[in-house]
């Protein structure tokens, strides 16, 4: 039973990397009983907990894609954060380049390469490196996860990244509220008034990077400009979180409904007369 929150479905936190997940994760943890959350970051876990029938918690939390959803006995409400794309690659560089030796031993072996690599090069040089490992763990990442498909290779076509950033900003457009990095306290407000909350939510800053430079951050996101193979790499990102900012205006100003419903009443007033 959760304890604040108004919570007649589950809810869902589609959590991408490096996207103030933790902090939020703390947050949500404090509105619902221990037993009725299901917290594992793989979403292997939670597909095979839900292919056995067993979908008694409450909440769920973890770098699931959207295919999750489908899983469900019946539909649970959805949430997410999105940040601008350039400064979450670069946040989950420095993730990397930071993991202690007893965090690197416990990592699979893509994992490993990529600290050394973060080690190795510079982070324009890293995000310019033409390596299937990096297009898959950081490219697009937004756009792959809420598209539910992590297979870099079909966006190689203009086509294929085409119908990719259409699917995911059509479940973007689905899900039950959309919190945004760079507005992380009117975010929480939102979220408070959209769900329904009466006691102040308290932002903790949990694993945090602390150990990046604003002014070589900034120089260092040069590239994204400079760089081809890094800019498509952001590309689809930078569009879905565009749409993003637009949903959660729209949802700012609404009366406390879902996001779906939000978008509903936002598509009539844009629709011709």
């Amino acid at each position: 039973m959760s304890k604040d929150i108004n919570a007649p479905q589950k809810l869902v936190f589609l959590h991408i990397p490096k996207t103030a997940g933790s902090s939020f994760t703390h947050i949500l943890k404090s509105l619902y009983d221990d037993a009725d959350i299901f917290h594992r970051m793989d979403g292997d876990e939670l597909i095979s907990l839900l292919w056995n029938g067993d979908d008694d918690y409450q909440l769920y939390i973890g770098h699931y894609s959207y295919n999750v959803v489908a899983l469900f006995k019946t539909r649970p409400r959805l949430v997410t954060f999105l940040r601008e794309p350039r400064a979450r690659i670069l946040s989950h560089y420095h993730y990397y380049r930071v993991q202690s030796e007893e965090a690197i031993a416990t990592m699979a072996d893509r994992d490993r390469h990529i600290v050394k690599l973060t080690r190795k090069y510079d982070f324009p040089d890293f995000i310019s490196l033409d390596l299937p490992e990096i297009e898959q763990g950081f490219a697009n990442v937004h756009t792959r996860q809420l598209a539910f498909s992590t297979d870099y290779p079909m966006l190689q076509t203009d086509a294929a990244r085409k119908a990719l950033l259409g699917n995911a900003i059509a479940h973007l457009e689905s899900l039950d509220f959309i919190g945004i990095v760079e507005r992380f306290d009117e975010s929480l407000a939102q979220f408070r008034r959209l769900f329904g909350l009466t006691e102040p939510l308290e932002a903790v800053a949990v694993n945090v990077n602390r150990n990046s430079h604003a002014d070589e951050d900034d120089a260092a996101l040069a590239v994204f400009e400079t760089n081809p193979v890094a800019r498509r790499r952001v590309e689809l990102d930078l569009a879905l979180y565009q749409r993003g900012q637009v949903l959660f205006d729209a949802a700012g100003t609404a009366p406390r409904r879902s996001f779906p419903s939000i978008l509903a009443k936002f598509r009539r007033k844009r629709r011709p007369g």
